[in-house]
Order: structure tokens, then sequence, then C-alpha cells
């Protein structure tokens, strides 16, 4: 894990920082539906289960299991 962590460093931190650059203020229901959307896209990257809910505050959940792991 270190070793990989070490190899991919510059790739986790750049979306780490996409991720928090997102404006995330609940009452702007735009700027959350984009938070969520970028969540989705990284869990499913990641080969997550995502499902979203709530039309009026969005969210995501990803889920991963060894089964989902070993289908990528």
């Amino acid at each position: 894990m270190r070793t990989w962590r070490a190899a991919h460093e510059r790739q986790v931190l750049a979306e780490l920082i996409q991720l928090v650059a997102l404006p995330n203020i609940a009452s702007n229901k735009a700027d959350i539906a984009k938070n969520a959307d970028a969540l989705t896209a990284m869990f499913e990257k990641r080969r997550f289960s995502v499902k979203r809910a709530g039309a009026s505050s969005p969210s995501a959940c990803g889920r991963w299991t060894a089964r989902t792991a070993r289908q990528g």
C-alpha cells in the first residue's frame, strides 16, 4: 500500500483538492448537486455501487463489497 500511495500521491491529492474546492453550502442546491455528482463519479471510478437520494438535497452513498472488487 505504501508503494502504491507514493506512486499515486499527486493524483490522489489533485482529486482531493478538486473535491474540497467545490462550494458546499447546503442552501445552494445546485452546488450540493455538483458535490453529489463528483462523489458519485469518484465512487464509481473505484467500483463502488452508488445510491443517490434526495431530489431537493441530493446525496450519494457508496458501497464497496468484495464482489464488486472482484468484478474489476
